[in-house]
């Protein structure tokens, strides 16, 4: 039988396989997550490529050489000794592929870190400060969902409020913020207007510029018209956003240190500051079509961290121990959306391997779960803190934001509430290097 191929954006596949609903729609999708090429995985480690795979009739992933790196049907491949091969996914019965990825399986994290071509360290913050300064985590400033109303997208009460308490109160050095700015992604800029407007100081002036705003994103700030309706263009919008709203009107522009695919959209990015490294990890990662949004919720609401970005942090922590540059760093934080390190998919427990693997780690901040929780989490050697905002002002009633004082080794995680006595002081957790 003569088997008419037909070629989409330079993938091509077969008449057969077109006849199964959606799957030319999934073809651009699912060759599209195979984007972190080359991809590296330690012996014996599990890795989910964030493929959906076997969700689709007719999709599979394998590999070339099983014997080096096993891949099931949804995308998780498996270490299995020292060496290269490729891994390919289309259609799991013809073995007709629509798109690869060359794979290299190292003994260890620290041999895949040195596989990841990071043409630039971290951005160094330039500031007089050493040791000891001051910076803000907050997250989730969306506003209550069962009130669908463009006032209500964002607690405008709350973000002039907290932008008043930065600029004349607390005067940290910068603001991190851990996603989700408003319920709908197309309505972010609303949370950055309200604080760039209201961020000046105890004379009235704008200190926009001279207190950064750094930001992860989050799975509202990915949603448009509908929740769970993910879509990849909000991703796409999102450094755009930032620029028209905020760097546009006095504000520092992010680094681009990171994952060239996503730094230069501002979803993952790292900078250094006094003794500290800062780093930005984008937990979604829809990399899927954009005509495809009905499949792209299934990557966004992964929560996790993807192959690429494993490799990153671990080249990172490699820098710090490696770079003359770096040798000034007591603190590695990360910053992101949902609290990884109690999240169960198999990346995030490689995260904690990685971890595990530096003293310097600190803590991971993030947001998400909209309640205050400032806990140790276990690591395969040691411990650090995943210290997670309430919000600022979504859903629940724990409106607050978490002071963070670096002295030295010494840090301390202060959990502000706002209280119609006030700003409150009340939880906090101190540790020391």
């Amino acid at each position: 039988m003569n088997i008419k191929l037909v070629v989409i954006a330079g993938l091509s596949m077969s008449a057969a396989a077109l006849c199964a609903p959606g799957v030319m729609l999934q073809a651009k999708a699912e060759t599209a997550h195979l984007k972190p090429d080359p991809i590296c995985v330690p012996v014996g480690v599990n890795l989910q490529l964030g493929l959906t795979g076997a969700k689709f009739k007719g999709a599979g992933v394998w590999s070339d050489n099983t014997d080096i790196v096993d891949a099931s049907e949804s995308g998780v491949l498996t270490g299995k000794k020292v060496g290269e091969t490729k891994v390919h996914i289309g259609t799991a019965g013809e073995k007709h592929s629509w798109g690869d990825t060359h794979v290299k399986v190292a003994s260890n994290w620290a041999d895949c870190a040195a596989t990841f071509k990071a043409d630039t360290p971290p951005k160094v913050i330039t500031t007089s400060d050493t040791t000891s300064f001051k910076f803000t985590f907050m997250s989730d400033p969306q506003g209550d969902s069962a009130k669908i109303v463009n006032s209500k997208t964002v607690n405008h009460e709350f973000a002039k409020w907290f932008a008043k308490q930065m600029g004349t109160e607390e005067k940290p050095r910068f603001i991190l913020v851990g996603g989700d700015l408003a319920n709908y992604g197309s309505d972010s800029h609303l949370w950055i207007d309200d604080t760039v407007d209201n961020l000046k100081n105890s004379d009235g002036k704008s200190v926009v510029g001279a207190m950064p705003i750094y930001c992860a994103i989050g799975n509202h700030d990915l949603v448009n018209n509908a929740l769970g309706y993910y879509k990849q263009d909000m991703q796409d919008g999102w450094s755009k956003v930032w620029s028209d709203h905020y760097v546009k009107k006095g504000g520092a522009a992010w680094p681009t240190t990171g994952p060239e695919d996503l730094s230069n959209k501002g979803l993952s990015y790292a900078f250094v500051y006094a003794n500290s490294l800062f780093i930005v990890i984008d937990s979604y990662y829809l990399w899927g079509n954009a005509e495809f949004h009905a499949h792209s919720s299934d990557h966004g609401m992964l929560e996790e961290i993807d192959a690429k970005q494993l490799a990153w942090v671990a080249w990172l922590s490699s820098w710090t121990k490696k770079d003359v540059s770096a040798k000034a760093i007591k603190h590695i934080f990360l910053v992101t959306h949902p609290p990884l390190l109690t999240e169960d998919h198999p990346n995030n427990s490689q995260l904690k391997q990685i971890m595990a693997g530096n003293p310097l780690f600190d803590a991971l901040f993030a947001g998400h779960r909209h309640r205050l929780d400032l806990s140790q989490v276990a690591l395969p050697s040691g411990s650090v803190y995943q210290l997670i905002n309430g919000t600022a002002s979504g859903d629940s009633e724990d409106h607050s934001y978490l002071r963070v004082e670096v002295a030295g080794g010494k840090v301390t995680v202060t959990a502000v509430h706002k209280t119609k006595d006030g700003p409150v002081a009340k939880e906090s957790v101190t540790w020391t290097k």
